[in-house]
């Protein structure tokens, strides 16, 4: 085992620019595998971490054990920590959704939090829209600082494959993603994504990320014939182990992770406010500002 993670760190956790998914059913660990991952890039590599939080079990607090946090709140609405732990934690509050990646912190864990503040999916489809457009048009511009390496929780809500948008605009918007992924990876810009099924994102983004992480549950399509073979061998894998198979399609043995604290255990995150459309129309209005 130490020899296929001994391998991984040196191809990936090393190697600036490489997109890597991992594919499971809900509990099957995923979001242990991206904690993981996050502590390897943090000792092996020197990029800038960014972490989209999904709010699901007070994350955040995991996160601040590894390292300090810059939360990146949209203006007008708040994040409260309450943990009996000393976190070492700065807001910056964005008052232009365009202006995120401007305001990222290459010493900190850069924690986007605006996925809890919004309850309508019309919004949701927008500020997808506008934060991953904006990524591309600084990247593309070079305004971004290099190496940048992404966590994004349930990829498929970026890049949903026909008939798993929440509307055809949604699906639409996947495709920026997809014409502009190997641009950004050739930008020194990873993606390290989840989903619970293969075949939920888009099929030109999937075929991006060329280092896939199998869990609980993985299932492969035919356009992954060797992957497909093994369905029932990920079926069987316990929520502490995982199958990594590297871009030449070759499988590691099974191995087993370290377990992370549940965030809920640490403490509790509240999310105070609503993200309403208004914000969306008022953002250029808006200024910039930060406060720790």
């Amino acid at each position: 085992m130490e020899g296929w993670i001994g391998r991984f760190t040196k191809e990936f956790l090393k190697r600036s620019g490489e997109h890597l998914i991992e594919v499971g059913i809900t509990g099957s660990g995923k979001t242990q595998g991206l904690y993981w991952i996050l502590e390897g890039l943090i000792h092996h590599s020197k990029d800038t971490i960014v972490w989209f939080d999904s709010g699901k079990s007070s994350e955040i607090l995991t996160l601040s054990t590894m390292k300090e946090l810059n939360l990146l709140i949209p203006e007008g609405l708040d994040v409260e920590i309450e943990s009996e732990r000393e976190i070492d934690v700065s807001k910056t509050y964005i008052g232009d959704l365009n202006e995120i990646w401007m305001r990222l912190d290459e010493n900190r864990i850069n924690v986007i939090t605006i996925w809890s503040f919004i309850l309508d999916p019309v919004i949701f489809t927008e500020v997808v829209a506008k934060i991953f457009t904006s990524l591309i048009r600084y990247a593309h511009e070079y305004r971004i600082k290099t190496p940048l390496t992404i966590f994004y929780d349930e990829f498929h809500t970026v890049a949903p494959a026909r008939g798993h948008g929440l509307s055809e605009k949604h699906y639409r918007y996947g495709s920026v993603v997809q014409l502009n992924i190997e641009r950004l990876r050739s930008l020194k810009i990873r993606f390290v994504a989840t989903t619970q099924g293969w075949t939920k994102i888009k099929k030109g983004v999937r075929d991006c990320f060329n280092w896939i992480i199998c869990r609980r549950g993985a299932s492969f399509s035919s356009d992954q014939p060797k992957l497909q073979r093994f369905n029932p061998l990920f079926e069987k894998l316990k929520t502490d182990e995982c199958i990594i198979v590297y871009p030449t399609k070759l499988f590691s043995d099974i191995i087993k992770l370290p377990r992370y604290d549940d965030g809920e255990s640490l403490g509790r995150v509240r999310y105070k406010g609503v993200f309403e459309h208004s914000l969306l129309e008022e953002e250029s209005l808006n200024g910039v500002k930060s406060r720790g």
